[in-house]
């Protein structure tokens, strides 16, 4: 089953306006496969087993980024805390689901007492 959460900025002009720095922090990624365009992002997991495309996808919005995620292997969960991580090293910013409630199984701060499935 797919989930979708977001990372949303304290200051969007800071991400609007650093879109090509967060694209390269992407790009960094282990499980990175590809992007289609400035706006959608693919990651895989490394684990054995499984042949999708993507286990989630990234996408890049005006204001906020989207994630969508098909799998949770450990090597995408690890990507997506490193990603919050390394954007949290620029911008103040969360991972938020639907509600606006805090997801902080995606966060660089997590405690790895999260249960996602």
């Amino acid at each position: 089953m797919s989930a979708e959460f977001y990372i949303v900025f304290d200051d969007p002009v800071w991400y609007e306006q650093n879109q090509p720095i967060v694209r390269k922090l992407i790009e960094s990624l282990g499980t990175f496969t590809k992007n289609i365009g400035d706006e959608e992002y693919w990651l895989r997991g490394s684990e054995e087993g499984g042949d999708w495309a993507f286990g989630a996808r990234i996408f890049m919005r005006q204001r906020d980024m989207l994630l969508e995620i098909s799998s949770h292997p450990p090597s995408i969960v690890a990507d997506i805390k490193k990603l919050s991580g390394l954007i949290a090293a620029h911008a103040k910013s969360h991972v938020v689901d639907d509600d606006g409630e805090r997801m902080d199984c995606y966060s660089h701060s997590d405690n790895g007492h999260c249960h996602l499935e």
